[in-house]
């Protein structure tokens, strides 16, 4: 299902006043780091109004994956249709890079960011690409 620009703004408007009538509260560690985040070179009125704007909408933001969530208000198919499974032999890697890989995988499904996906016959898709480990410049 693809979803227009127009309508995707529709459902999360909708889905946000859920979640505000819900009285969900923002972290106030997220509020902290948001209001430090204001860029001090804007005119004080600016800094204020984007202040404002982004403590109001705190309850959006994360500091880290596990914060992040799931949402059950879109839902995406991707349609294969009957293409033969593609699968690319994995780059070499060092047994310290491959064990923080196996690590960054396994809290990515720890935290739900990412799903095992298997086909309807109980087996996992063979469809694959090459990943690349980058340095974070944190």
């Amino acid at each position: 299902m693809t979803l227009s620009p127009e309508k995707h703004l529709q459902v999360a408007m909708e889905h946000a006043e859920e979640v505000r009538g819900a009285g969900i509260k923002a972290d106030p560690e997220i509020c902290e780091v948001l209001s430090g985040r204001v860029n001090s070179e804007l005119a004080e009125d600016e800094q204020e109004l984007l202040r404002r704007c982004l403590l109001d909408n705190a309850d959006v933001f994360a500091l880290t994956n596990s914060q992040l969530g799931r949402t059950n208000w879109v839902e995406m198919d991707i349609d294969t249709g009957d293409a033969t499974p593609i699968a690319v032999q994995p780059y070499r890697m060092a047994r310290k890079e491959l064990d923080a890989l196996k690590a960054e995988v396994e809290r990515l499904l720890k935290d739900d960011i990412m799903v095992k996906v298997q086909d309807g016959k109980g087996t996992h898709f063979t469809f694959s690409t090459k990943m690349l480990m980058v340095p974070s410049a944190h």
